[in-house]
């Protein structure tokens, strides 16, 4: 739908040489077209010096990008906003932020009707702060990278029509984000930190993935999640790490689990890996054996039976199993 006011420039508004303004006479949706192809917002309204028609243009824009703009900046641009609805805002600073200056974008964009907002940033701080969101209560798409920052839910409402949430390197609980969202489909979690506990419990989530950074440990995984139905999961292995799982409708599963968790006194299981093979599942262990484990723990250690049992899927087809051993003669 052309935006409100659209209309054909004529005559010789900020023409030149033949008395005729060619650019400015093209239709509103034509110029908000040519304006939404250049590579970021500050482009588009740079290039209002080519008409003086032009100016009032951008704030008409659906999709908004903001790349290693002043921070300080955000507000009052986002403030002269007057498109309805905005199709896709992302912020992305090259240079580190203040906990302040994070602050104001997502607070900024949580006055538009978004219905796509991504931000990547890293934090000038100490890392013991916490930054509550907003709630973005009519965005469908959220992807959050901001670096070594905890990230809380907002302190009332709910993320209504949130259905894809992508969070990047920072700290979380899901556990405490997740009722936010009561219709989200993907959840996807990459390189954050303190995820010592992973609880991930939905009614309506469909996709999960999960990659923790190279330096976390995972002590222990909870899912229950229904008419959950692809999941991916890269994760290091804390030496007591459990599972509990429950998600009878996964169809594709590609679960690996690496480090060294203890079983039986002197076994542990080095890596997990699962799939599904066409209409098979497969289960690949790498399992070493050490003579003096320095975890081992009678009273509290698993029996092998029961660290299968606990994996996401007990029903093989297929079994591949490498041996090791460490600390013997």
């Amino acid at each position: 739908m052309p935006p409100q006011g659209s209309r054909r420039r004529t005559g010789s508004e900020d023409g030149d040489g033949d008395g005729v303004d060619r650019i400015s006479s093209l239709p509103d949706e034509l110029l908000l077209e040519i304006l939404g192809r250049l590579f970021d917002l500050p482009e588009a309204v740079r290039s209002t010096i080519l008409s003086r028609c032009w100016y009032r243009l951008w704030n008409m824009l659906s999709k908004l990008d903001f790349s290693d703009i002043d921070p300080g900046l955000v507000e009052t641009m986002l403030a002269q906003v007057t498109s309805p609805v905005v199709h896709c805002l992302n912020f992305s600073f090259d240079t580190p932020l203040s906990l302040h200056r994070t602050f104001s974008p997502l607070h900024a964009a949580a006055l538009l009707h978004l219905e796509s907002f991504s931000i990547s940033t890293d934090v000038n701080s100490d890392g013991d702060n916490v930054i509550s969101l907003p709630c973005y209560d009519r965005t469908v798409f959220l992807r959050i990278d901001i670096e070594n920052e905890w990230l809380a839910p907002p302190w009332s409402g709910q993320f209504t029509m949130l259905k894809n949430l992508s969070i990047v390197r920072g700290w979380i609980d899901p556990a405490s984000m997740l009722p936010m969202f009561p219709l989200l489909r993907v959840l996807e979690i990459y390189d954050c930190l303190s995820l010592d506990i992973v609880k991930v419990h939905s009614e309506s989530l469909e996709v999960l993935s999960l990659q923790t950074a190279n330096v976390e440990t995972i002590h222990r995984i909870d899912i229950d999640a229904p008419v959950l139905k692809d999941m991916k999961v890269r994760i290091i292995m804390d030496y007591d790490f459990t599972i509990s799982f429950s998600a009878p409708a996964v169809k594709n599963l590609d679960w690996r689990c690496y480090g060294k968790a203890w079983f039986d006194g002197l076994w542990g299981l080095d890596s997990i890996y699962e799939r599904k093979h066409h209409a098979c599942y497969v289960l690949s262990l790498t399992i070493f054996c050490h003579c003096l484990s320095p975890h081992y723990d009678a009273h509290g250690a698993w029996s092998f039976v029961q660290k299968i049992e606990s994996l996401p899927a007990t029903n093989y087809s297929i079994l591949e199993l490498d041996l090791e051993t460490e600390g013997h003669a």
